[in-house]
């Protein structure tokens, strides 16, 4: 993000430098809706990497929602 790299998909219609399919496309979309909102609305973004698994409190709680998630998701699929 630091990089604008999700601008540069978003102008190139979610295509990577290489023409593939930039992949989970539908959640960076909303990503860059999101940003874009705050931007526009003049919030001001700053971004920190953080190292996943590390003990950082907020890190640990959205790994153990977004593994909640995709496992409500994953009981949904039948054959």
């Amino acid at each position: 993000i630091k990089n604008d790299w999700l601008t540069k998909w978003y102008m190139s219609k979610w295509k990577t430098k290489a023409g593939e399919d930039v992949k989970n496309d539908d959640l960076w979309k909303q990503v860059f809706g999101v940003l874009s909102n705050l931007k526009t609305n003049k919030f001001d973004v700053t971004y920190e990497k953080v190292k996943g698994h590390s003990g950082v409190t907020f890190n640990e709680l959205v790994d153990k929602l977004a593994v909640k998630e995709r496992d409500k998701a994953k009981a949904k699929i039948t054959i």
